[in-house]
């Protein structure tokens, strides 16, 4: 009798075999790549044999090699490459850098995992940043100098870090500025405000774990902290991010996977390494 794993494939074969039909594509979702290819070996000879064609979408693919998988009647691939891959051809200037075509139809295995518990960590792409990060590192610079209580009160239960007027003064004389709250240097407030909580609030190796130079497959959580003690980082994606920036300035290395309390919170995949300090 044939493995519970070959029979669950076997049943996706009649939805994906009808909905191929129309020409317009087929996405089979698996959580790793490793599964993405045994699926696509193990049931593709039944979709050859009633004329379909089918494509595999792997982490070490290059642009052509992926258009080819994704003109395919019949797609497999993991949640994390067809979403980075959504993300680029979003992002792509010119129509020929696209990989995926008109989205159709899909059938996720493993649902649970991917639709709840992956569901949990965003995917982050990003290109070239538009504005010079040289900014960034000066305002680290001018927050490093500020002193607690003096130039800024902390608000712990509300993790929230408030400037005083003397900060405000201390910021404006660093940065060598008339005024933070004009239009052109609103700006500046919220950089100052996310670089003290980064410093103040998110230890390394306390609140966070910064992994570097590590290919996370599709089955990032493989990847996980087995140190009970962690403590969760806050909620809001935004603070998180920039969490990462800060991480990433630290330690100047890229990719970062940045983890908490046994759960991977960002993934950033990134074309240049400074988009990611924000």
């Amino acid at each position: 009798m044939p493995s519970p794993e070959v029979l669950l494939a076997l049943v996706a074969t009649m939805p994906v075999y009808l909905n191929a039909l129309t020409g317009d594509g087929v996405h089979v979702v698996t959580v790793n790549d490793f599964l993405a290819r045994r699926d696509s070996e193990w049931m593709g000879p039944i979709y050859k044999f009633l004329g379909l064609t089918v494509g595999l979408i792997q982490h070490d693919m290059n642009t052509a090699e992926r258009q080819v998988g994704y003109r395919a009647d019949i797609t497999y691939g993991t949640n994390n490459e067809f979403g980075f891959d959504y993300l680029r051809d979003n992002m792509a200037i010119r129509p020929e850098m696209r990989v995926q075509r008109k989205l159709n139809y899909a059938i996720i295995d493993e649902v649970d995992s991917i639709l709840v518990d992956e569901a949990r960590t965003p995917l982050i792409i990003s290109g070239r940043p538009e504005k010079s990060t040289d900014l960034y590192y000066k305002v680290d610079e001018v927050v490093r100098r500020l002193r607690k209580e003096e130039h800024f009160t902390v608000d712990e239960k509300q993790n929230s870090i408030i400037l005083t007027d003397e900060g405000m003064e201390a910021c404006e004389r660093m940065l060598g500025i008339d005024d933070l709250y004009t239009n052109e240097t609103i700006g500046l407030v919220h950089i100052i405000q996310q670089s003290l909580k980064a410093h103040e609030f998110f230890k390394k190796d306390d609140e966070y774990i910064v992994r570097i130079d590590q290919r996370l497959d599709g089955a990032i959580f493989t990847h996980r902290v087995t140190d009970a003690d962690l403590e969760p980082l806050p909620e809001d994606p935004t603070d998180q991010l920039h969490v990462l920036a800060h991480a990433w300035a630290v330690q100047n290395a890229t990719p970062v996977h940045l983890v908490a309390n046994d759960v991977p919170l960002v993934t950033a995949l990134v074309a240049d390494p400074a988009a990611l300090v924000l």
